[in-house]
């Protein structure tokens, strides 16, 4: 990521135009998708001078750190073990709350499914069940929500 894209996201953040980002601006940017005590924990990782807001080169040091290529997604062995909304959180990279034909792609090749883009879409368009063209996390869980009965993650089409 580069500075100036460091600082638009700065930008963005900063909800109250402070020049810092707090809590309530963290809140605001997240709208839901993290529980308050996760808000104060990443602000606290990120405040370096315990002033409990972040300055643009706390954000700048922050973000540098968190540059290092994300690991795939390790799927447990067992259907059963795995934890649907982390996967959809996970695969959910621009934190729209829906998932892309992309990142269901990715998805799927972590999972171990090499596919033709013309399997990608028709499994998209099946999970897609109110022609938005994303995934709602309630279409995702009616998807993959239960183990199936093979004992294995069901993706035929």
């Amino acid at each position: 990521m580069t500075d100036k894209q460091i600082q638009t996201l700065f930008a963005k953040l900063d909800k109250t135009n402070t020049g810092f980002i707090n809590v309530e601006d963290y809140r605001l940017a997240l709208k839901g998708y993290a529980t308050n005590e996760a808000i104060r924990d990443q602000i606290s990782q990120m405040d370096e001078d315990l002033d409990g807001q972040v300055s643009l080169e706390e954000f700048r040091v922050s973000m540098n750190k968190a540059m290092v290529p994300e690991p795939t997604f390790v799927f447990p062995e067992s259907v059963s073990d795995i934890d649907w909304f982390e996967v959809f959180v996970h695969y959910d990279k621009d934190g729209s709350g829906k998932l892309s034909a992309q990142e269901l792609r990715f998805m799927l090749q972590d999972m171990g499914r090499d596919l033709e883009r013309e399997e990608v879409i028709q499994i998209f368009n099946d999970i897609d069940r109110d022609f938005d063209g994303v995934i709602s996390y309630s279409e995702f869980i009616q998807r993959y929500g239960k183990p199936s009965t093979r004992g294995s993650i069901d993706i035929t089409i």
